[in-house]
């Protein structure tokens, strides 16, 4: 059988996680045991009194230990706080590299070579080739790349 996980996601998290993405389930009544699953659903909308927005995990349940009530932590896997996410749009790949067109402060863009750390669907998590709070463009990198390679 299937039970499903109900979790508020704060409104800062929200960046962080994406229906599909693998979630580890650590439940109160079984502090030594963990249990993998995958966001299902991901609300669009806030409840204004917490400024959360509401998650579903779907797990596995065969055993029936798992009953309905029970408290339990949802911990999102691979996009954490601090590191660079990216929309997956972003990025330009060629051959086994990956690019990013960052913004200069003149306003022009010099194209970088990133490290890619995990793809979560319309997110890129990098290792390297970024610093926080640099701009990136996120479409149309296509068109820059064209007209960098035109230039050549």
């Amino acid at each position: 059988s299937k039970v499903w996980v109900l979790a508020d996601v704060y409104e800062q998290d929200l960046p962080f996680v994406e229906k599909g993405q693998p979630v580890v389930v650590r439940v109160l009544a079984f502090p030594e045991r963990t249990f993998d699953g995958v966001l299902g659903y991901v609300s669009q909308v806030l409840d204004q009194s917490t400024r959360s927005a509401t998650a579903r995990v779907e797990l596995d349940n065969a055993s029936g230990i798992l009953k309905p009530g029970m408290m339990a932590r949802v911990e999102a896997r691979g996009i954490s706080r601090g590191t660079i996410t990216v929309p997956t749009s972003a990025l330009l790949a060629r051959r086994d590299q990956f690019f990013a067109f960052v913004k200069r402060e003149d306003g022009s863009f010099e194209e970088r070579e990133v490290t890619v750390a995990e793809q979560h669907g319309q997110h890129t998590t990098l290792l390297t080739g970024l610093r926080l709070g640099e701009e990136v463009v996120v479409e149309g990198a296509i068109l820059l790349d064209a007209e960098a390679n035109e230039a050549l």
